[in-house]
């Protein structure tokens, strides 16, 4: 698979060394590399095969293009975090939106509101298609 918008960032401090390369499109990173200076070392000096410490994002989004908007909806009961999923969820079912996913985070000054006379709560919901 070819990637037509990716990025690659390369932090170098005394401890290790980190290269992530990313897919922009999606907003996923497709591996994060963690090298000692001696493994970095070793790289520079054009030996293969050198070991380290390697992670993959969630590789089902690469290639996809993500999206983000808020979503509204409306809340009856208590405002823990289990509650506002739940609710948050059972409303995405509701309007047919099922391949959104909630950021689920609700700390901002613009989290909760009131509309003629019902308390809503309002997040970041994201897809990839």
């Amino acid at each position: 698979m070819k990637i037509e918008n990716s990025k690659i960032t390369m932090s170098i401090n005394p401890e290790y060394t980190e290269i992530e390369i990313t897919d922009s499109d999606s907003n996923t990173a497709i591996a994060k590399v963690k090298l000692t200076p001696e493994q970095l070392s070793a790289i520079l000096s054009r030996q293969g095969y050198v070991n380290c410490e390697c992670s993959t994002g969630d590789l089902t989004r690469v290639g996809k293009k993500h999206e983000n908007k808020y979503f509204e909806f409306e809340i009856t009961y208590s405002k823990t975090k289990e509650d506002l999923s739940l609710a948050c969820n059972e409303a995405l079912f509701q309007q047919n939106m099922h391949e959104w996913v909630s950021d689920n985070y609700y700390q901002s000054q613009n989290s909760f509101f009131s509309k003629d006379g019902k308390d809503y709560a309002r997040t970041v919901i994201r897809r990839w298609v």
